[in-house]
């Protein structure tokens, strides 16, 4: 019994050391990598501390890449501007009576032009400077006639490209009124999405202020014309000297672009002529065209059109 009892207690004490041994080991592992882990965290917190302790800037190597870069980017800046300088007007000065006087030509000229072209213009058509022909007008603010130039010279060029599209009919041209007397005004056209042609929200239109990169002007055309003409219209501006951008087109269809059927009489029904013979109605064959480019008819078509202008020199 004595001996069973022995043998218990060996196995326990056994047991018990093995335990003990393992948590010693895990211990003292634990240690080891606690240790490890604080001398890394010391070495890395050493680093950290001498890279905030270092003044590594400016490098001179990096400052010369960076203004290499900088003149290289400039480069090319300026030679952007210059490309979408190109073409744009380019207005003399001028007094207001000498402006009145250049409207009055171009309207003539362009009056000429569009009768060459078959385009059809409103009665009195004054392209958009309605206010300088009305009874009683007045010659506008020397300030103002440098601007007045810019837009008279802009909307030279874009009748230009619908007179030669042959448009069928221009219906309207409007610009901004920025003039001083306009101020307060209010928009013949405030539509939704569209920005006012009147009032203090234009009166900076066109300029190019200081530190600006660009200024522009908007324009608004109501035309009448065919699909083809339209296109071209669009290809032509989209290619133009002026930096032209059409930012909205609108199209009202006011008639349906399919002609009514002729009917034709059966085979074997017959009219009587003039002589009281009969003969088989049948339609011509420009009467048999019911859709197709030959019997398209004009649409009404509304384009707003923003031409920018880029600050000259460096």
């Amino acid at each position: 019994m004595k001996t069973k009892k022995s043998l218990l207690f060996l196995a326990g004490t056994l047991g018990f050391a093995i335990v003990l041994a393992v948590a010693a080991f895990l211990l003292v592992r634990g240690i080891i990598r606690l240790n490890s882990t604080e001398s890394d965290l010391t070495t890395r917190k050493a680093e950290l501390d001498g890279f905030y302790a270092n003044n590594p800037f400016p490098s001179p190597g990096n400052v010369q890449r960076e203004n290499e870069n900088g003149k290289a980017l400039l480069g090319w800046f300026r030679a952007l501007v210059g490309l979408a300088r190109e073409g744009q007007v380019q207005p003399a000065e001028r007094s207001p009576s000498n402006f009145m006087s250049l409207l009055g030509d171009r309207r003539t000229q362009l009056s000429q032009m569009a009768a060459s072209n078959n385009v059809a213009l409103a009665r009195e058509f004054v392209f958009g400077f309605d206010r300088y022909f009305a009874a009683g007008s007045t010659l506008p603010a020397p300030e103002d006639v440098p601007r007045l130039t810019l837009q008279l010279l802009m909307i030279d060029k874009l009748c230009t490209v619908l007179f030669e599209e042959r448009v069928s009919e221009v219906l309207g041209i409007e610009r901004e009124e920025f003039e001083s007397t306009a101020a307060g005004g209010s928009s013949k056209r405030r539509v939704l999405g569209r920005p006012a042609m009147q009032g203090a929200g234009v009166a900076n239109a066109g300029l190019i202020v200081k530190d600006s990169l660009l200024g522009k002007m908007h324009f608004v055309v109501d035309l009448r014309v065919r699909e083809k003409a339209l296109f071209g219209v669009l290809n032509r501006l989209a290619r133009h000297d002026l930096f032209v951008v059409v930012t909205g087109v609108g199209i009202d269809k006011d008639a349906s672009d399919v002609k009514p059927v002729v009917k034709r009489r059966r085979d074997g029904d017959a009219a009587p002529t003039a002589e009281g013979a009969k003969t088989n109605d049948v339609p011509a064959h420009a009467e048999r065209i019911i859709a197709g480019l030959e019997v398209e008819r004009p649409m009404k078509v509304t384009l707003d059109v923003d031409v920018y202008r880029f600050p000259e020199g460096e």
